[in-house]
């Protein structure tokens, strides 16, 4: 059964939330597991919590021992004010099962974001507006707290971290732009803002970590055109890797 070894219950955030269903937009607080007031700890007891950037990368938590189910929250200690992160099930069914929707509630029991990013079924980025343990709820379109697939699989669960405040500071002085965005493919970068003393290696990444595209970029290249329209709508990261250093720009890619 799924989340029989799960270990004690998050309740410190029980007093702070209004458990009121709203399913207007997607935006839904209420929940069923662990319980109506906690959410599931796996990511505080594997991880400590919300990634956190090292060298300038972020890693990806990612869950594999189970896939989400609706009308559950997990908690999420260490979420600091500020940095971006990015909730998703892109792998596995990958929110595929039924209609995905999250919502991400803040300490205060406010709410910092629901419902998907741009043209993805199975993420959504936020920038968080207080530091502390979040809950992530989990819900199906249109089904807040009434879903009937409450113990049907609909992806890994995985959190990373993108934004300035989640790259190393030392490449801050240096970026470059992705047009169009959002996309149907094809685009083109502007490397004008790139210092680059040698070959670059430049990657296009899933929301899950999946690298899709790599290539080197010589020195001096001020644009560079990739097609990418075989890939799924969705959330992508072009990563640029220069100089010991990362800069890393979001790119949605939506259905023609």
């Amino acid at each position: 059964m799924k989340h029989i070894t799960r270990k004690v219950m998050h309740t410190a955030m029980a007093g702070a939330l209004a458990l009121v269903a709203v399913n207007l937009n997607a935006q839904c607080t209420t929940w069923v597991n662990p319980t109506p007031t906690s959410g599931w700890v796996d990511f505080n007891n594997m991880f400590g919590g919300a990634p956190v950037a090292s060298g300038g990368v972020c890693p990806v938590n990612e869950i594999t021992d189970f896939e989400i189910w609706a009308d559950e929250a997990y908690a999420m200690d260490n979420i600091s004010q500020g940095v971006t992160y990015t909730f998703s099930v892109c792998n596995g069914t990958g929110g595929t099962a039924w209609p995905l929707s999250l919502t991400v509630v803040a300490p205060s029991g406010a709410v910092d974001a629901f419902g998907l990013d741009d043209g993805s079924i199975c993420a959504l980025t936020w920038t968080a507006s207080e530091s502390g343990s979040y809950f992530i709820v989990i819900s199906e379109e249109g089904a807040c707290g009434a879903s009937s697939n409450q113990s049907v699989s609909n992806g890994f669960p995985s959190i990373t971290c993108t934004g300035a405040s989640a790259i190393s500071e030392v490449a801050s002085n240096q970026s470059f732009s992705v047009m169009p965005n959002p996309s149907t493919g094809a685009v083109t970068l502007n490397l004008e803002g790139m210092k680059m003393n040698g070959n670059s290696l430049l990657e296009v990444v899933e929301i899950s970590g999946r690298t899709v595209l790599n290539t080197m970029v010589k020195p001096g290249t001020m644009t560079k055109e990739l097609d990418l329209s075989a890939l799924p709508a969705g959330t992508y990261f072009v990563t640029l890797h220069s100089n010991g250093q990362l800069v890393r720009e979001k790119l949605v890619l939506v259905n023609n």
